[in-house]
């Protein structure tokens, strides 16, 4: 029997000029380099991102390309809520509340409610929404935003970010490990242990009981409970951790300083690094389905995933597993059986990619970590 030698070479090469449809998140042309602070989607093709300078860009065609919109300020815009595809709010600074009922064609400014920095904005509805900011600024609105009134009972402590898991139950946090929850629709608050003293700075439920708050020093709590008690998850990052944001029950994603993406598919039992490939700090993450969201933070960046964040592989490699990205991990490779071979040589190119092993129809690799 003749012996034939089969030689394999993996070539790992991560360029995005060459193969960008191998990145995990894929920088979009913002036109900006003004720092965007939140992002939301009304479907797969419209979204909105705004930002420093009374910037708010829109697409049409699921990032592909972003178009200015006119706020009427000049003020940083901090965070949007849309309750259909026509009907939008947005609220930034100096109690800028800006309105619109057309898509963004015109926003309309809601005057005189608050002169406080507003950080957040969120409604249950089409008519009732809340936002929240400094010196302790919570206001709601049960007539889609005509009038704001102000709640009352909470300190003045910042805070960064509002959300309900119902009509009646919602939480804000803040600075200072601060979390106040409602059950009646904001009418009062309750103060809520934490167990930090960590600024807090997002907030989101992925049910009536289970929900997630992100924060200074890589700080990720969780509750099971609608907020009685909060335990801590392991983020495996000292950076502060800007936005949490979940698709279903157990997939969710984190974003941060340093370009620092987070994504759990087990409610946060592991928070898995992703590569954004930037180290401009992230503001806030949306997500479309399993495959798709986007990013957006400082200098402009708007980052898109078509692959949930994980890379794709290499076409003609060997087939086997196809994620690639996670550095230091074994894979499995195999490869289809040769006539009259008995053994198989595997090897990598570049050699200094991993370590390699096996003589047969299956080689395990070990990725180093400079080709993550």
């Amino acid at each position: 029997m003749k012996y034939l030698l089969l030689r394999f070479s993996l070539f790992f090469i991560i360029l995005s000029n060459l193969i960008p449809a191998n990145a995990q998140w894929v920088a979009q042309n913002s036109g900006t380099t003004n720092s965007l602070n939140d992002v939301c989607f009304i479907n797969a093709d419209t979204g909105y991102v705004v930002g420093a300078g009374g910037k708010i860009l829109k697409t049409s065609n699921g990032g592909i390309s972003w178009v200015l919109q006119n706020s009427g300020t000049t003020r940083i815009l901090r965070s949007l809520c849309f309750t259909d595809s026509n009907t939008g709010y947005i609220v930034g600074d100096n109690g800028t509340i800006l309105k619109t009922t057309n898509s963004g064609i015109n926003w309309i400014a809601q005057i005189g409610v608050t002169i406080n920095h507003l950080q957040s904005v969120y409604f249950i509805d089409a008519d009732t929404g809340f936002v929240v900011g400094g010196n302790g600024t919570i206001l709601k609105t049960t007539n889609g935003g005509a009038n704001w009134t102000t709640q009352t009972g909470v300190p003045t402590f910042f805070f960064r970010s509002v959300y309900f898991s119902d009509a009646n139950t919602g939480y804000v946090v803040g600075d200072n490990g601060r979390i106040y929850k409602t059950s009646n629709a904001g009418t009062n608050w309750t103060s809520l242990y934490s167990g930090t003293l960590n600024h807090l700075f997002s907030v989101y439920f992925s049910d009536t009981n289970t929900g997630y708050v992100v924060g200074q020093g890589g700080k990720i709590l969780k509750t099971t409970d609608g907020g009685l008690s909060w335990g801590s998850q392991s983020s495996g990052t000292s950076y502060s951790l800007s936005n949490v944001l979940f698709f279903d029950d157990n997939m969710g994603y984190i974003v941060g300083s340093s370009g620092k993406i987070l994504k759990t598919t087990n409610g946060g039992t592991n928070w898995i690094s992703q590569t954004s490939g930037i180290s401009d700090s992230l503001s806030s993450v949306f997500i479309i389905d399993d495959n798709t969201g986007f990013v957006g933070g400082a200098n402009g960046k708007i980052l898109k995933t078509n692959t949930g964040g994980w890379c794709t592989g290499i076409p003609g490699k060997p087939l086997g597993n196809i994620v690639f990205c996670t550095p230091s991990i074994n894979y499995n490779y195999i490869t289809s059986e040769a006539p009259f071979a008995n053994s198989y040589l595997w090897t990598i190119n570049p050699v200094d990619a991993g370590t390699i092993s096996g003589t047969g129809l299956t080689a395990s690799i070990t990725w180093n970590n400079t080709y993550n």
